[in-house]
């Protein structure tokens, strides 16, 4: 996602959410300060282009419903608290996507199984990054949500806005070709694996994450399917 095609998706985020852009600058600083030491990006295009074969997981309640047997044989790309669940599972995800307000013990333990860390920074995260972000290395990369500028390298703004739907574009901008959704439930409660969250704003960020997702697919380079149980 080039940063001319969603500045103005962001900015209207920021309307909608009361979220300053100095303050997600500062977070991208931070993280790109407490990074282990950088990984070049072309590894995560090994594990995800041409891929038709990924799965991406979301924390909906139908995560708990999704048969063990169904992620055999994929690309496990997880979306923060999914992470907890793979563990309950036995199961290591390929690749996590994490803004760091999962189980912290959960993200760790995938970090020490090789699973490759997208690390994201936004203004509510600061905490999070300095206690966590050096703890996830090495195989860590990060994200922000500004526009990209040369001090913030290595980083990069890969656009999205919820752990999920920034999952979803990584594997697009990365060249990935089929996924299938797991755990992608725009209108239902939160689940136990969400993390922390805010009630009164969880509907409508669940609501800007569908919107994200089916601009992906209208775009046709990933082709997305969505799980039901």
């Amino acid at each position: 996602m080039e940063w001319t095609d969603w500045s103005a998706q962001m900015d209207a985020i920021r309307a909608q959410f009361g979220y300053a852009e100095a303050t997600d600058r500062e977070a991208a600083l931070l993280l790109r300060d407490r990074m282990p030491a950088p990984q070049p990006w072309r590894m995560l295009g090994v594990q995800l282009r041409n891929r038709r074969n990924l799965a991406i997981l979301g924390c909906g309640p139908n995560l708990s419903r999704t048969p063990v047997a169904e992620l055999a044989g994929k690309v496990i790309v997880a979306a923060d608290g999914a992470t907890s669940w793979l563990r309950e599972q036995g199961v290591i995800p390929n690749l996590i996507v994490t803004d760091l307000d999962g189980a912290e013990a959960d993200l760790e333990w995938a970090a020490r199984q090789g699973a490759l860390m997208v690390l994201h920074a936004h203004g509510d995260n600061q905490d999070a990054i300095v206690r966590l972000a050096p703890r996830l290395g090495p195989l860590a990369w990060g994200t922000h949500q500004v526009e990209p500028t040369a001090d913030l390298e290595p980083l990069r703004n890969l656009g999205g806005f919820t752990d999920g739907d920034r999952a979803v574009l990584l594997c697009e901008a990365f060249g990935g070709l089929r996924a299938t959704l797991y755990g992608f439930d725009f209108d239902a409660p939160p689940s136990p694996y969400s993390g922390r969250f805010d009630p009164a704003t969880k509907p409508a960020k669940l609501q800007w994450a569908r919107r994200i997702v089916e601009a992906c697919q209208v775009r046709g380079k990933l082709q997305l399917t969505l799980w039901q149980p």
